[in-house]
């Protein structure tokens, strides 16, 4: 076993809180691995399999935090950390943070909470799915940078009563989006290409359940 610690230090200054998990969503481009430093830093860091060596940049206002990033083929995404108002930002390297799309929290009030599960890109759209208390799932044109609700994914919040959506685990793979609906139990698979939606009940005994859980 080979150990890699390079970035110990580096992000020990920028957050010294090691009471959490370190990282939280990746991507891999090419020969390296882009993580969310999902430790209360504005941070993202990239690891090089070829050179095993790291880098970490700090990206946007000194209170975002991210739980999520997906790259688009030429820009990268960074979802929200759970409980933060931070937003999806979009981001490149070379280029800096390109927006920051505000727009995804309707509550305008600093403690409400409204939630995202990780983000996923397609190649023409990024996906951030209502996780709890947030009103839509949106859709990001990559291109054009608009911003749209995704109604494939029904709404969220119904004024005060709790979220009909509650998506986790969002994954995409061969076009296929697939992510649990916990408020229904379901599998929800949804091809971006075809716009299919399957929709597979996942039956759980109170056993099960509480074993999973």
């Amino acid at each position: 076993i080979d150990y890699y610690d390079d970035w110990l230090e580096p992000l020990g200054r920028i957050s010294p809180d090691v009471s959490e998990p370190y990282f939280a969503g990746l991507c891999v481009v090419g020969s390296s691995i882009w993580l969310a430093v999902r430790q209360k830093a504005n941070a993202i860091m990239r690891f090089d399999m070829q050179t095993n060596r790291s880098n970490i940049y700090k990206i946007g206002k000194e209170d975002y935090s991210y739980d999520a990033i997906c790259f688009d083929g030429e820009n990268f995404w960074l979802g929200p950390r759970l409980f933060t108002r931070t937003p999806l930002v979009k981001w490149n390297p070379q280029k800096g943070i390109l927006r920051e799309y505000t727009e995804i929290y309707q509550n305008k009030e600093e403690d409400a909470v409204e939630l995202y599960d990780r983000c996923v890109c397609d190649g023409r759209h990024v996906w951030l799915l209502a996780h709890y208390m947030a009103k839509n799932s949106y859709k990001f044109d990559v291109r054009s940078e608009g911003i749209f609700i995704a109604e494939e994914f029904g709404t969220g919040m119904i004024e005060k009563e709790l979220p009909e959506t509650i998506y986790r685990a969002s994954i995409l793979k061969n076009d296929i989006l697939a992510t649990v609906n916990e408020s229904t139990n379901e599998l929800v698979e949804y091809n971006t290409k075809t716009e299919e939606m399957k929709r597979n009940a996942l039956h759980l005994t109170p056993e099960m359940a509480e074993e999973l859980r």
